[in-house]
């Protein structure tokens, strides 16, 4: 989830420092309820709560359930294709597609294929297809992107087409391969020779990477991202992160390197491929091959360190979502911080960014999808 991934749930160890962080946001929450209901206009950007009038300013454009398609469901994953249309990914609100005419589409379980209405990842392919990650397994909408000839094809687990039906992540390399990350495993769907998709979900052309037959440190991946160098970047839930080059795998946690977690939830990778990584405790890492770089609370000005999502823009700026902190931006050695507080943004639990063409950022949130407009 490129900023594109979720976190399958909390460890028993987090319980308590979930719990304190809930206690400390209370307030939070509070003034962003009031803050939202007094400042926001279906369909009108807001003004920061504190903006002036500097041409720099922020400021906000909110969709949710009462000016869009959009159901009061949180959003997990937002991707933006060739067309400028965005595809949107949520938690039990199905998929929704918002065209560049603000036209809304929107698919769930009792109208389409898709087989679940909770979609963890997407992402599209040079065709114009969208690759659709479920709890429920690996959904393909044909045609998506141009919206003509439009069929669904659903990865089904009970037929022996997939290892695992819990799909976290999805990737598409430069051969047109698909990278899944599941509950249980890494699967490579081949595009050798190139075929149809009905052909592709046929078992034939799967390959699957699990504990048992690869190096794979842990069985439940999180996050998939793919260098320039077609290295795949593996992020797991307990197990640190993977780098698998198509022979051989190196690995990456807190006992033989400085990441400083095992809890990856969000891969970027910036135009040198350096691997910007985000942790559940541990803050954000940047790895550069060999020097690892962390940023932490404790010696930086990073909101939190617990790292939802990664997104690297085109100027080099590291976009992070953190769990309770808000937005923040890394560029340059400094840290920018966008929350209710400073500068008015109306959520605060952030999953996804996407940057599209003119440098507008889309952000899901647990309230729906924030512009960032500057």
């Amino acid at each position: 989830m490129n900023c594109n991934s979720t976190c399958p749930g909390l460890l028993l160890r987090d319980y308590v420092a979930r719990c304190t962080r809930i206690l400390i946001f209370v307030v939070y929450l509070i003034c962003s309820t009031l803050y939202v209901s007094a400042q926001m206009t279906a369909g009108t950007p807001a003004l920061p709560q504190n903006s002036d009038s500097r041409a720099d300013r922020p400021y906000w454009e909110v969709y949710n359930s009462l000016n869009s398609d959009l159901s009061d469901a949180p959003v997990y994953v937002i991707v933006i294709d060739t067309l400028d249309n965005k595809w949107i990914g949520t938690n039990d609100g199905g998929l929704l597609k918002l065209d560049a005419n603000k036209k809304w589409t929107v698919y769930k379980k009792s109208d389409t294929d898709i087989p679940s209405n909770i979609v963890n990842d997407l992402a599209v392919d040079t065709e114009g297809n969208i690759w659709v990650a479920t709890p429920r397994g690996l959904a393909i909408l044909e045609n998506g992107v141009s919206g003509v000839n439009t069929s669904w094809g659903v990865f089904k687990t009970d037929e022996a087409e997939l290892s695992q039906s819990y799909i976290s992540s999805v990737a598409i390399d430069v051969n047109s391969d698909i990278w899944i990350g599941t509950w249980g495993s890494l699967v490579r769907i081949s595009n050798d020779p190139p075929t149809s998709i009905s052909a592709k979900v046929s078992a034939r052309y799967h390959e699957v990477f699990d504990t048992t037959n690869s190096e794979l440190p842990h069985p439940m991946v999180n996050s998939l991202a793919i260098d320039s160098k077609g290295n795949k970047w593996i992020g797991t839930y307990g197990g640190g992160l993977a780098r698998y080059d198509g022979s051989e795998w190196v690995i990456y946690n807190i006992r033989n390197s400085g990441l400083p977690d095992d809890y990856v939830l969000a891969l970027g990778i910036d135009d040198q491929d350096n691997i910007w990584i985000g942790t559940q405790v541990g803050g954000l890492a940047k790895f550069d091959g060999e020097n690892w770089e962390i940023y932490k609370m404790s010696n930086s000005k990073i909101p939190e360190d617990f790292v939802y999502c990664v997104t690297v823009g085109k100027d080099g700026g590291v976009w992070i979502g953190n769990y309770y902190g808000g937005v923040a931006e890394f560029k340059d050695n400094k840290w920018s911080n966008y929350d209710l507080f400073n500068m008015g943004l109306p959520y605060y639990e952030i999953s996804t960014i996407q940057i599209d063409e003119r440098g507008n950022k889309w952000i899901g949130t647990n309230g729906g999808i924030v512009v960032f407009l500057q």
